[in-house]
């Protein structure tokens, strides 16, 4: 619907082999949360006696228990890293294929939306070093990851999915806020669209490799209409001229 609004025809696209659909619900069944027995379980070493000065003092075996090891990354559940893998296998097939002729092949890889793994029980821990594989992934591809975070008000209350927001914010170059007015409906202005700078763009910028003002901020608002989306700048509504 969202595509066709926008003059995107997924249907053509897949046909040529441009667009592939993965449905990640399917990938990650059963829908029930990570099994725990993947977790690492503590274990206890016998430690060495101390050494006692005086011979007349016993020596007392002693049994420490070592701290347990750091989960490795994706291993709270082998269904999230199969998922990696599929979507990398994936990915290369798509970046060896043929390139039309005088163009030059771009990945992009979205991800729609991350909010769904936190649902099926995944950990935000979890999800964001999926996000952050999957990132490292398309860049050896020259692609792009997108993902899709719900920052709503009342999803924000929630630890996890707040500790999701700032840590995809965090990796991300650049953000795109979609929400309503703040002064409520409107009949002719049905929300706005901030693009914003993410921590990567400014690194990128202090460290010379992008231009200034080349990807400027800035606050548009946007109108839904039965095929397509109309975007202008504020106070240039229909309504208003």
């Amino acid at each position: 619907m969202v595509g066709r609004k926008l003059g995107v025809n997924l249907a053509t696209a897949r046909t040529k082999g441009n667009f592939h659909f993965v449905d990640g619900l399917t990938q990650l069944t059963d829908y029930a949360a990570p099994n725990k027995e993947y977790l690492p379980m503590p274990n206890t070493t016998p430690a060495p006696a101390p050494v006692s000065a005086s011979p007349s003092t016993p020596r007392i075996p002693t049994t420490r228990t070592a701290p347990p090891a750091a989960a490795p990354v994706l291993s709270y559940s082998p269904k999230l890293l199969d998922f990696y893998k599929f979507l990398e296998n994936l990915v290369r097939d798509v970046a060896k294929g043929p390139v039309s002729p005088g163009g030059k092949k771009q990945l992009c890889l979205i991800l729609d939306d991350l909010s769904v793994l936190l649902n099926c029980g995944w950990p935000c821990r979890e999800v964001l070093a999926l996000v952050r594989y999957l990132k490292q992934l398309v860049a050896k591809h020259n692609g792009t990851l997108i993902t899709l975070v719900h920052a709503d008000g009342v999803m924000s209350e929630e630890v996890s999915q707040d500790g999701l927001v700032k840590g995809v914010f965090y990796e991300a170059d650049y953000i795109i806020d979609v929400r309503g007015l703040d002064s409520g409906g409107s009949r002719d202005v049905h929300g706005q669209l901030s693009m914003l700078h993410g921590p990567g763009y400014l690194l990128k910028q202090r460290a010379g490799q992008v231009k200034e003002n080349e990807w400027p901020a800035l606050t548009l608002h946007y109108k839904i209409l039965d095929n397509n989306v109309e975007v202008f700048a504020k106070g240039y509504s229909s309504g208003v001229l």
